[in-house]
Parts: structure tokens; C-alpha cells; sequence
């Protein structure tokens, strides 16, 4: 049987290529030290909603278990301290949302941190036909009706949350995930006796952490009927795709399919010959053109990686010409304290230092922030508070141009 998961919906949505790599042989190894780190970020989030409850009657939070943030950084070998900020702004996204609250920029998470009824990364399915269609949501619970018991399994709301720790696209991006989470939930629920009321409450929900508090939350409103409709239609273009229909877009950058995808090559050779011939209208093709541009982009470092992984194994590569790729020496790696140390010891003033020190604006908050854990103060306002007091003495200042950046409509 094959198997699709949940959160590659979103490609699903635009593509059905997808589906070809469920087919294919090829091995890919994602793993990386960025997508190491999203997944410890998430496996602090999960741990820290475990160990969160919440008493109904007047609201007061339970840290009811410990999250090994060292434990988790080890597993997953990312920075400890990346961690503890996420830990943080966590714990601080839950604390903010429970009780009453202008509602402006926090989710209502209080009334279903219920032990009785939360869930978070367990594991949702729904099959069809040849295919197994599995999800972990981040974190779901629901409510029962006013005055119903938990055990009565009359179900008025249901909320699905997902944690986006990394770069911020447009939320609309994530409802097919969120409506794929929300139709299998149903499912699993229903199957276990449970039932909805006539017009249940079911919202769709993504943070984004790491955003600016007004930035920080999207919701979905979601209608029962609705769910079941846009599944089905989904499930009717599964069962009926050609298998060879395809659309190249943005969504081609995570898909799986992408290095065996005869659109996607098609693409790229053709924005090769424009960029060899130098024959392109800048001023009436170069937004698709710009786009074409990063998607390739993220296929050659694709496939640089999977290059110098072959090397860091120990295997050889070598053409019929004797032409050699290896490993260039690498570079030194330098503990910028002790440097600096090491340089004040010997007499050196600061401001000679500092001529050959690069100091960027991520460093300086990342003190901030350090220094508002220890003083246990909000870690993003001290953040906020630094670069508006940085911005205002002219340390810092805004470079002459930016790089270039798509605004989609």
C-alpha cells in the first residue's frame, strides 16, 4: 500500500506529481541541520503542551512534568540555547492564551488544554483504496456541550493547531493540511463513538512562532460539510489523475518528486536556454522568470548535498577524463571569545579589534535575548526593545538595497 502523507497536501493540492515519488525507488536523504532543528522545535512544543493542563474552574496552569530541553538538543544534535528559545516563546504563547485576553493576536488554547481531550502528534489516518494517508497534527482537542460530560462524546468544537517554526509563507499555503488533519480527526472520532453537534465549532489554526506577536497567528474557520466535500473532491483527483499532468510553482520546492519530474526538468532546461541565449523581456517575464530562478536554485543545492554526502562516505568520483571531484580542505573553525581573549592579552586595543571582527545584528539580539533569560524577562520584547534602541543611536542602519523580494497578490 502506498503511503501519502498529510502535510504534503499542500503540494497535493497543486500537483498530483507528487504522487510519483510514492512510486519511485529514489532515496533522498532530507535531513539536514535545518530540518534537524524544526524537528527538535516541535518535539519541545509537543513536550511542553504534555506537560501543560489547565483547571476549567478558574484557569490557573499546571506544569504538571518536566521537557528535557538538553535531552531533546542532544537527540537531535542542534544548539541547546535555540531550544530554550523556543521553549520559551512557547511556553509564553500558552500562558498569554489561556484566561481572558483582548483576543487581537492569541489563540484561545486555554479551553482545550484538557487532559481528557488534547492530543498532540498522534498519529490520524484515513485510507484509500491503494493508499495509506497518514498525519501527526501538532496539537487537536475539542469540547464537549455546556454541561455535557467529557465521556458523553457530543462534540461542539474542535480546534487543530500546527507550529510553523520556520520561514513564514502565505497562510493559505497550510489549509490543505489543516482541512486533510481536520476530515481524518473526524474520522478517528466518529469511529470511537463520538458525535458533533448540528453546527460544530472547527477552526484551523498555525503559529508561527518566531513572527512578531501581531504576525504570530492565522485561524481557519472550517464548516463540517465543507471538510468532507473538499476531502472527497481531493480523494476524486487521487483516483482519477492521469500521470502525467503536472504544474511546476513554488509548491515544486519541498516536493519529493521534484528530481524525477519531467515538468520540472522541462523547466529548468528551458530557463537554462534563456539564461545561455540572454533572451528574456526583464520587464514582462521577469517575475516568472525570478521564480523559475529560485526553484532551480534549491535543486542545485540539492543536488550538491547529495554529492558531497557520496564524498564524506568515502566514495570516489571520477569521470572518463580523469577529472576528480573531492573534498576541498576545510575551513578552521574559531571560538570568537577566546579569540578576542586571546588578542586583548597581547595588548591589542578594542577598536583594532573591531576593525578585523564582524559583529552581525542576529549576535547582538541573541545576547539580549540570553541576557533576558537569565533575568528570567520576556525574550522578544527585550529583542524588540534592543533593535529599537540599536536603530535610533544609528548603530544600526538600513543597507542602501535590500534583496530582491516577490509580493504576491
Amino acid at each position: 500500500m502506498k503511503k501519502l502523507r498529510i502535510s504534503q497536501f499542500p503540494i497535493l493540492n497543486k500537483c498530483c506529481g507528487v504522487l510519483d515519488a510514492l512510486d519511485s525507488d529514489l532515496n533522498i536523504n532530507t535531513s539536514s541541520e535545518i530540518s534537524n532543528l524544526g524537528t527538535a522545535r516541535h518535539a519541545v512544543a509537543a513536550e511542553l503542551v504534555r506537560a501543560t493542563t489547565v483547571n476549567p474552574e478558574n484557569e490557573d496552569i499546571y506544569y504538571g512534568g518536566q521537557v528535557n530541553v538538553s535531552g531533546i538538543a542532544s537527540k537531535y544534535g542542534v544548539d541547546v540555547d535555540d531550544l530554550w528559545t523556543t521553549f520559551n516563546i512557547t511556553k509564553g504563547i500558552i500562558h498569554n492564551s489561556i484566561g481572558t485576553h483582548d483576543g487581537k493576536d492569541l489563540p484561545p488554547l486555554g479551553n482545550f488544554l484538557n487532559p481528557h481531550t488534547l492530543r498532540t502528534e498522534e498519529e490520524v489516518s484515513m485510507n484509500l483504496e491503494n493508499f495509506s494517508i497518514t498525519g501527526h497534527p501538532d496539537l487537536y482537542s475539542y469540547n464537549t456541550l455546556d454541561g455535557e460530560a467529557v465521556d458523553d462524546f457530543l462534540i461542539k468544537e474542535l480546534l487543530i493547531v500546527d507550529w510553523k517554526f520556520g520561514y513564514k509563507k502565505d497562510p493559505t499555503h497550510y489549509q490543505p493540511q489543516l482541512m486533510g488533519y481536520a476530515n481524518a480527526i473526524i474520522l478517528d472520532l466518529c469511529s470511537r463513538d463520538y458525535r458533533f453537534s448540528q453546527d460544530p465549532k472547527i477552526t484551523g489554526m498555525v503559529i508561527f512562532p518566531n513572527e512578531p506577536k501581531s504576525e504570530r497567528y492565522s485561524t481557519f474557520p472550517m464548516n463540517f460539510n465543507g471538510i468532507v466535500t473538499w476531502s472527497n473532491d481531493l480523494i476524486d483527483r487521487i483516483k482519477s489523475w492521469d500521470g502525467k499532468t503536472y504544474e511546476v510553482g513554488d509548491h515544486c520546492t519541498y516536493c519529493p518528486n521534484k528530481p524525477n519530474c519531467p515538468a520540472f526538468l522541462k523547466m529548468s532546461q528551458n530557463a537554462l536556454a534563456v539564461i545561455s541565449d540572454k533572451q528574456i523581456d526583464i520587464a514582462k517575464d521577469g517575475v516568472e522568470f525570478w521564480q523559475k530562478l529560485g526553484l532551480m536554485e534549491n535543486m542545485i543545492k540539492d543536488a550538491k548535498k547529495v554529492i558531497k554526502e557520496h564524498l564524506i562516505a568515502g566514495n570516489e568520483i571520477k569521470d572518463a577524463d580523469g577529472n576528480i571531484l573531492t573534498l576541498a580542505k576545510p575551513k578552521d573553525k574559531i571560538n570568537s571569545a577566546e579569540a578576542i581573549q586571546f588578542l586583548r592579552d597581547k595588548n591589542y586595543p578594542d577598536y583594532k579589534i573591531l576593525e578585523h571582527v564582524k559583529i552581525n545584528k542576529s549576535g547582538i539580539l541573541s545576547i539580549a535575548a540570553e541576557d533576558a533569560k537569565d533575568n528570567k524577562q520576556p525574550i522578544g520584547k527585550a529583542k524588540e526593545l534592543a533593535l529599537q534602541t540599536l536603530k535610533s543611536a544609528n548603530i544600526i542602519t538600513p543597507a542602501e538595497f535590500g534583496s530582491v523580494k516577490l509580493i504576491k497578490k
